[in-house]
């Protein structure tokens, strides 16, 4: 026998039948996962784009030889498999993967390509609903010839609330659009023109950090709605920036596994990196390695700092192969306001004030219907804990007043409405929602700021300061002579600002909690037995 003696073809002929066996168990082991069964807390999954543009056979392999469960695709690799759902399971299956989410590209201020990009998104989300749930990304790929007006924002806005209310609809889907600004103010702007219910986040950490802007903080702000975290590494300075493996760049893993623990979120974070030089599937492997340690050390974190206040120790759950933190679901009463991240938007649509946090995260009803459910859920006991408005954002500059006009105006707002034995409008962010109003009104811009100037003009020429620094009594007195009727005819443009804003900071209070409950005490759906009308004696026939 070429010189094997009997015992050794025997012992190779075992040994290779035992590894056959164990390749075929292992891969009858490995079937498709469907995305309910992810369970809650942090769940890792990769993208396919660290193949960049192979078949996606390959990045399927690749991405289960590196250990994951979970994948993020392109919606351009699902469309053969839109009219067969089947067959993508199929495909996953031997690798032991499920789908996770979907990116939908597409130009969102452009009404006139509206249709195609609602007919995308829904089509994409449908096969995401087959694979048992995931999340729809929304990105964009510019503006176009459109200009970055304040019209436009809101026109981007709206198409971006549309797709999302519209995959809800049909599918019980969300949508996170993924941030691909030009600058950090224009993050601001979408976040402050968007509905809070329809418009969720996905946080891409290397563009928030090449822009300036922490993740940390952002995802400690908008915690509610974030909804997806692409992991994308990368070291540079302004536009010259590079992909890195994740670690090796700029980007704080610890610290944004530590803000995603503390804001108890519950999705997937997927590892990007649209160029790799090497090979993808060791980066890959690398990555998984490098975040499951991390969200070891978060969760363990979380775990001490619940212990410290007293909190029940939070349950675990093997979870991807890490330890998934699995959150208890919030309170109801604490989480009224966990949805709202602008007063601006709210304002818009006030009953957004009564949405539930996390009732975006299970209902899956008509999102009409999820909405009257919220409202009536939060206003079935009398005696609630009203939770102020989230943290400003960490960023935040006025959209059109300058940074000195803007003290004025808050000064203003407390003045119009101050804190009494209930909360003054500066508690509502009523400055905040004036300056979004008054930028969105573009029209009327001109005119605004002439107002502006001659208001803060009149104060200096009387006091020889600020607005902002009167005393009390100054103030009342400044305010008390623009609307008498000695207001001399240089000052009514003062007078109209002071009456603009005045319209402006009632509007957002009263439709805050901080005005409608705490001040009015609306207690929401109930009814009276009777219709007392006016009691002051003065009033009465």
């Amino acid at each position: 026998m070429n010189g094997i003696n009997r015992r050794s073809f025997i012992k190779t002929g075992v040994t290779a039948a035992a590894a056959t066996t164990q390749a075929l168990k292992a891969a009858e082991q490995k079937s498709f996962r469907d995305a309910s069964e992810a369970g809650r807390g942090i769940k890792v999954a990769c993208s396919t784009r660290l193949w960049q543009g192979a078949p996606l056979e390959k990045a399927l392999a690749g991405i289960s030889g590196a250990g994951y469960e979970w994948v993020e695709a392109d919606s351009e690799q699902l469309t053969p498999y839109r009219e067969d759902s089947e067959r993508l399971k199929k495909l996953l299956g031997p690798y032991g993967l499920g789908l996770a989410a979907a990116s939908v590209s597409g130009n969102f201020v452009d009404r006139d390509e509206r249709l195609k990009n609602i007919s995308n998104a829904v089509l994409t989300a449908r096969v995401l609903q087959a694979m048992g749930s995931g999340v729809i990304v929304l990105e964009s790929t510019g503006w176009g010839k459109i200009t970055r007006e304040p019209q436009n924002y809101h026109v981007f806005s709206t198409n971006l609330s549309e797709i999302g209310a519209l995959v809800y609809e049909e599918t019980g889907l969300h949508s996170a659009y993924r941030f691909n600004e030009q600058d950090a103010a224009d993050i601001r702007k979408l976040i402050a023109t968007s509905d809070s219910r329809y418009v969720k986040f996905c946080f891409d950490t290397q563009y928030l950090t090449r822009l300036g802007v922490d993740p940390v903080p952002m995802i400690q702000t908008y915690g509610p709605r974030v909804l997806h975290v692409d992991l994308r590494d990368g070291k540079g300075k302004g536009a010259n920036w590079e992909d890195v493996p994740l670690g090796k760049g700029a980007i704080k893993l610890p610290a944004v596994m530590d803000a995603l623990c503390q804001a108890r979120y519950n999705g997937w974070v997927s590892i990007h990196q649209d160029h790799v030089s090497g090979s993808p599937d060791k980066t890959a492997a690398s990555s998984l390695k490098k975040v499951q340690a991390h969200i070891k050390t978060a969760e363990r974190k979380q775990a001490e700092r619940d212990a410290a206040e007293g909190k029940d120790a939070p349950v675990v759950a093997e979870n991807n192969g890490h330890q998934g933190h699995i959150h208890a679901a919030p309170d109801r009463q604490s989480t009224l306001l966990g949805g709202l991240v602008m007063i601006g938007a709210a304002a818009h649509q006030p009953w957004n004030f009564f949405m539930q946090a996390d009732q975006a995260n299970t209902d899956k009803s008509n999102p009409m219907q999820g909405m009257t459910d919220g409202m009536h859920a939060n206003h079935m006991s009398h005696v609630r804990t009203i939770t102020p408005l989230p943290p400003q954002d960490p960023y935040f500059k006025p959209l059109f007043f300058s940074a000195e006009a803007y003290r004025d105006v808050s000064a203003l707002v407390d003045a119009i409405i101050p804190v009494t034995e209930t909360p003054g409008a500066l508690a509502a962010r009523a400055d905040e929602y004036a300056d979004l109003m008054i930028w969105l009104d573009q029209d009327q811009q001109a005119t605004a700021k002439e107002r502006t100037a001659r208001f803060r003009q009149a104060v200096t020429d009387r006091y020889h300061k600020s607005f902002a620094e009167l005393s009390s009594q100054q103030k009342t007195e400044f305010l008390a002579y623009l609307t008498g009727k000695s207001v001399a005819a240089a000052d009514r443009p003062a007078a109209q600002f002071f009456n603009q804003i005045r319209g402006l900071a009632v509007h957002a209070y009263y439709t805050s909690p901080q005005g409608l409950i705490e001040d009015l005490g609306y207690k929401g759906n109930t009814y009276v037995t009777e219709f007392v009308g006016c009691t002051h004696p003065e009033h009465q026939a």
